[in-house]
């Protein structure tokens, strides 16, 4: 009765170490499937980012253009964060082309997007920084000032502070226009 008793408790035991290690594969295989998926997104945004950075002048010498090439480079991206800061630069164009209730719009919904998604924090950030611009040339200087605060806060919450010192600099010349000569020297500051 005893070598049963063993036997069975043996097999139970190869039983659970099967379970478990069953368990650990998957586990395993999960996380190498979520790691393909990270790295495929951020091969997308660092393409979107080059795009973006190589076609700087040309977003403001021909913006009918570039808003073309970004809504086509939507069409072959499956992050969604890659295909929200092509819509948000696509938006922007559009409030260069004179159409500011149409940026607004574009720019209110990748706003919202970002709300939803709390690592897409960066982006919020630029969005922001967009934001300000249109306020600015719609002269509403302290919308405008505003907006810069909730870029700052976004971008500095992110793990991404490239844009960091460009909403700086973009705080720091509000307020020496206001002739806030303190806060403008602190965000000089910043951004060195």
């Amino acid at each position: 009765m005893r070598k049963r008793e063993t036997a069975t408790s043996g097999q139970t035991r190869i039983r659970t170490a099967a379970t478990v290690i069953a368990s650990i594969c998957v586990v395993a295989w999960a996380l190498s499937s979520c790691s393909a998926r990270q790295n495929r997104a951020t091969t997308e945004r660092d393409a979107i980012d080059s795009l973006l950075i190589s076609r700087v002048d040309s977003l403001y010498t021909h913006p009918a253009e570039m808003e073309q090439r970004f809504r086509d480079a939507q069409r072959n991206v499956t992050d969604s964060t890659a295909y929200y800061k092509l819509e948000l630069f696509a938006g922007y164009c559009q409030f260069l082309l004179g159409d500011f209730n149409r940026a607004i719009e574009v720019n209110q919904t990748v706003l919202h997007y970002c709300n939803r998604h709390p690592e897409a924090a960066a982006l919020e950030g630029i969005c922001w920084n967009h934001r300000f611009a249109l306020l600015h040339d719609m002269n509403q200087k302290d919308s405008a000032i505003i907006c810069l605060h909730h870029a700052y806060d976004a971008i500095y919450r992110s793990t991404d502070h490239r844009e960091l010192e460009s909403v700086c600099i973009n705080l720091a010349d509000q307020y020496r226009l206001k002739g806030d000569f303190a806060d403008a020297s602190k965000y000089y500051r910043k951004a060195l």
